[in-house]
């Protein structure tokens, strides 16, 4: 699996997702301009599925129909490095294919919504 994690994910959560192994790649560490649209492009061409807190990106993917790798919105209280990594990582071992998806985890909930 290829990720890209937006710039509102803690960055300890990216150097988690690194020394775990995953092919992971921080919109933070590249260049923080880049708007939604630019990041859903990015992760699109390079076939990576965008990490985020940002639930905007439900409104370009579904309302505006923008094409995407697929996306994990975290909707997870408290938003803190420690309690986000938990979340993803137990999500990730569920070895669900987040490509052409929106993946919304929430504390106690997982919803992926397939993207036609």
């Amino acid at each position: 699996m290829k990720f890209i994690v937006d710039e509102n994910i803690p960055f300890e959560v990216f150097l988690k997702l690194k020394k775990e192994g995953f092919d992971v790649i921080s919109v933070s560490k590249n260049d923080q301009r880049l708007n939604d649209e630019e990041i859903l492009s990015l992760a699109l061409k390079e076939n990576r599925t965008l990490i985020t807190l940002d639930k905007d990106f439900g409104e370009l993917v579904f309302r505006l129909k923008k094409k995407n790798a697929g996306i994990i919105l975290l909707r997870i209280i408290p938003q803190s490095p420690t309690s986000i990594s938990s979340k993803l990582f137990s999500t990730l071992k569920l070895k669900i294919d987040f490509n052409n998806s929106f993946c919304v985890i929430e504390n106690n909930n997982v919803r992926v919504i397939p993207i036609k």
